[in-house]
């Protein structure tokens, strides 16, 4: 069983993300923040030295004593400015970091993860969390971190200059943040559940926007809304508790203000009565007391809001632990330099007694299988129509062959390479797929259609949209290629945005071709031309199309029953 992580080891290894540029981060937040309490402790001893003369009546001396404090004060204000600017710049490159290992981390999930868990959740992740957990760099430490250095610069002059008062004022300042301290733990609890209800409003949010047309049609707005007032209700609660919480600490801490400033001003009498203190310490004590005492009672403030930050971190780090797809983001050979490789084999792809059921792997022995020793080959150059009733497994074929589930049994080969974990990523190369609803991207219709060949050339976009009887109303538009796309193509039809998507796979030049009810929102004109303009193009390549339209299937050199 794995040892459960401590607050520190999440925190620690939180910052470890900054990688190299750590030690430059805390070393500028450090002294950024000396930089501030030295310019304190020089006004300090100002004070003090003035206080003095005054009393003995040496004026003489004011102009050299006002000159070193100016020249002590002006060298702090740079230290604390620049090392500032180091450390605002370190921090948001952390804060990048995260967004980048979260972004990663989201592109190698496994398919199963997007099936089990809603968009709305995940998007909450991606993005509060990952903010919330981020203000460790750009904030939350540093708050935390300024009043315990502050109290330490601090305290050092204040013993010196009497260490009677010094001690009395930081054993009154200690008890403060003991009492500030039993707060941590409920406000960590209450990051977490906050956490937790503003996921569920995000999912409520989501559902909406991807249903509105059948919302409106069907009028199930008022159960959705009775449900995301629930949530709200809900989230509304666990703030309002935090608020609570913060309301109580914040008079607790008006409350200890008062007694400290009231303890001093007796400390500070009783002292000097018995000659314990002169008036010249009392002075320059009091010049830094003020933020001695603020420093206590900020700490007590901010320790609950880094311990809110550390729980959303170990939200985030649960995430980014899960399982994941093997394999790189970016792998080492181009698609070209793969193609060159390919040899003419007989089989393009080949199922041998492959078994898979849909849901967890220790429940999967209790289902009936979808897929239950199946064997099926797939020749080389071959375009098969593959049907079947609704439900038979048609489209799962896909995203077997694709590697977005493991199998429970079996193997599949790829232009004779062996489907594994390993070699996923090499798989997919080997594959243009376009599915029943494609996705468009906030992008130009050439950028979109470029996204299936980074390497691909005007000229090969304008063939691709051409094989995709796509060219003459992509021209129609008012930009023609280099039209943005908003919300997801809402501007075109469905069957142009299906062609678009036709014209992405095209242009990728795989050796095979799926196509899942790829033509199923074209006209039967359309359908026909594109399937011949993708047998056309694919030339000596495979296409797989799952198909119920029987001028589509009847396109297809071959049928596949499922």
């Amino acid at each position: 069983m794995e040892k459960r992580k401590t607050s520190w080891n999440i925190f620690w290894q939180f910052l470890r993300i900054m990688g190299k540029p750590l030690p430059l981060f805390l070393f500028a937040m450090i002294i950024h923040m000396v930089g501030d309490n030295l310019f304190q402790v020089t006004l300090s001893v100002f004070v003090k030295n003035m206080v003095e003369m005054a009393q003995h009546g040496e004026t003489g001396e004011f102009i050299p004593v006002l000159s070193w404090s100016l020249l002590a004060g002006f060298l702090s204000l740079m230290i604390f400015f620049f090392f500032g600017a180091v450390y605002d710049i370190e921090a948001k490159r952390g804060n990048a970091k995260v967004q980048k290992l979260v972004i990663e981390k989201a592109l190698r999930m496994p398919m199963s993860y997007y099936d089990e868990h809603h968009g709305g959740e995940i998007v909450s992740k991606l993005l509060n969390d990952a903010d919330v957990a981020s203000q460790i760099f750009t904030s939350r430490l540093r708050r935390v971190t300024t009043p315990v250095m502050s109290v330490i610069v601090y305290f050092i002059p204040m013993f010196l200059m009497n260490r009677w008062l010094a001690v009395s004022l930081l054993f009154i300042n200690i008890v403060s943040l003991f009492v500030n301290s039993r707060y941590v733990k409920p406000m960590k609890q209450i990051g977490k559940d906050t956490s937790e209800k503003k996921k569920s409003m995000t999912k409520d949010i989501a559902t909406v926007i991807s249903g509105i047309n059948s919302i409106k049609m069907y009028q199930g707005c008022q159960i959705l809304l009775k449900k995301f007032r629930q949530d709200v209700e809900d989230y509304s609660d666990t703030r309002s508790k935090a608020v609570r919480m913060s309301s109580m600490l914040g008079g607790i801490n008006t409350f200890f203000d008062v007694t400290c400033a009231l303890g001093f001003l007796m400390l500070s009498i009783y002292f000097v009565d018995h000659d314990m203190a002169s008036l010249s310490s009392v002075a320059a004590i009091y010049t830094l007391y003020g933020s001695f005492s603020y420093n206590f009672l900020e700490l007590g403030k901010y320790l609950p809001e880094l311990i809110n930050c550390i729980a959303r971190a170990q939200i985030l780090f649960e995430y980014l632990e899960s399982e994941e797809e093997e394999g790189l983001l970016e792998q080492d050979e181009t698609q070209e330099s793969q193609n060159e490789k390919r040899t003419i084999r007989e089989t393009a792809v080949e199922l041998d007694d492959v078994v898979f059921s849909y849901g967890k792997a220790e429940s999967s022995e209790k289902e009936a299988p979808l897929y239950h020793h199946v064997n099926m080959k797939f020749r080389c150059g071959v375009s098969t129509a593959i049907t079947g009733k609704s439900g038979c497994g048609k489209s799962t074929l896909f995203k077997l062959l694709l590697g977005f589930y493991p199998l429970r049994g079996g193997e599949i080969r790829v232009m004779g390479e062996k489907l594994t974990s390993d070699s996923v990523i090499r798989i997919r190369e080997q594959f243009a797929y376009v599915p029943q609803r494609s996705y468009l991207f906030q992008l130009s219709v050439k950028e979109n259609i470029r996204l299936g060949r980074e390497t691909a050339t005007d000229d090969d976009v304008i063939i691709a949209a051409k094989a995709a009887n796509a060219h003459e109303f992509i021209m129609a538009l008012p930009d023609g290629y280099d039209t943005i796309l908003d919300n997801g193509g809402n501007m075109l039809s469905g069957g142009e945005r299906q062609r678009i998507a036709i014209a992405r796979a095209l242009v990728r030049k795989a050796p095979v071709l799926l196509m899942d009810e790829a033509t199923s929102s074209l006209d039967n004109e359309n359908d026909i031309q594109v399937l011949k303009a993708v047998k056309s193009v694919m030339k000596n390549g495979t296409a797989l199309v799952i198909a119920h339209k029987p001028a589509t299937i009847a396109e297809c050199e071959n049928r596949i029953a499922l």
